[in-house]
């Protein structure tokens, strides 16, 4: 896939009369028939994908604190689903942050400056309709304003520059493998109706440590040795030695060393003044 060809097909029309598989974001406000953990309707199905979204929220605030975040999202989604701004307010009921809803289109100038002033965190949906470099100048933005970021899909994303994700690297592989398998079954007999829609999600928290560098965001012991780190060295700022100059310096601060010099330095003291 590449950035301009992932594509959602988000579907209205339930008709049996083809059989189709589709993936559905959320089956509540597309109306998807559910039945049983199927689809329950003949020639029928579709993969959906779980809400992770206030899961993920808390994990961020985990990285660092924030009280105020700006949920960017593809716009021809909120265009499609004209209830996702409600339903993401419904997902994040009991978690204590405030959210403003940012659809982006095509215009990276217009999404920054649609984020307010009071906001002080970014989450990032999949925003295929941006070109590679039009979505670094966008990655760039957020970090020119020291917003920390979390990418919902991680991967590329988080390697332009996001500070964070827990998104499934291997989604979109995964996906277009349990769809491959879902038309072998059923070309192999099983009404696609009958085949499970639910599709679970591998998470795995990634830090991004030299944008973690650059907006002055250093995340708790707890959080880094328990998250996958990239770029981890500074490398500007490491001191290279060789094993003989380890060594060295290691024996200059072993604090037993020392106590120990000093005792034979006193030692001597001592010596002279018996000599006196």
């Amino acid at each position: 896939f590449t950035r301009r060809s992932r594509h959602t097909r988000l579907v209205s029309d339930w008709s049996s009369d083809v059989c189709s598989s589709d993936l559905v974001l959320d089956p509540g406000l597309q109306d998807a028939p559910f039945s049983d953990g199927t689809s329950g309707i003949h020639n029928l199905n579709y993969v959906t994908l779980p809400d992770t979204l206030a899961e993920e929220l808390q994990r961020f605030r985990g990285i660092v604190p924030f009280d105020h975040v700006a949920i960017m999202s593809n716009a021809a989604l909120v265009d499609a689903i004209p209830e996702l701004p409600e339903r993401t307010r419904q997902s994040l009921f009991g978690v204590d942050v405030d959210f403003d809803f940012i659809p982006v289109r095509d215009s990276v100038d217009e999404a920054l400056a649609a984020i307010s002033e009071d906001v002080d965190a970014v989450y990032a949906w999949p925003m295929f309709q941006l070109s590679s470099s039009e979505f670094q100048r966008l990655v760039d933005g957020l970090n020119a304003r020291k917003l920390p970021t979390f990418s919902a899909l991680g991967g590329e994303e988080l390697a332009t520059g996001m500070l964070a994700s827990s998104g499934d690297e291997d989604l979109f592989q995964r996906l277009g493998r349990r769809v491959a398998l879902n038309v072998q079954r059923i070309l192999l007999g099983e009404d696609a109706g009958s085949l499970p829609v639910s599709f679970s999600v591998r998470d795995r928290l990634r830090i991004n440590m030299a944008t973690a560098r650059a907006i002055d965001v250093s995340p708790r012991w707890e959080v880094l040795i328990e998250a996958d780190l990239l770029n981890a060295e500074d490398e500007e700022g490491v001191r290279r030695l060789t094993i003989q100059q380890a060594i060295e310096e290691a024996m200059l601060v072993n604090l037993d060393l020392a106590v120990r010099a000093r005792v034979l330095a006193a030692g001597e003291q001592e010596i002279t003044k018996a000599r006196s």
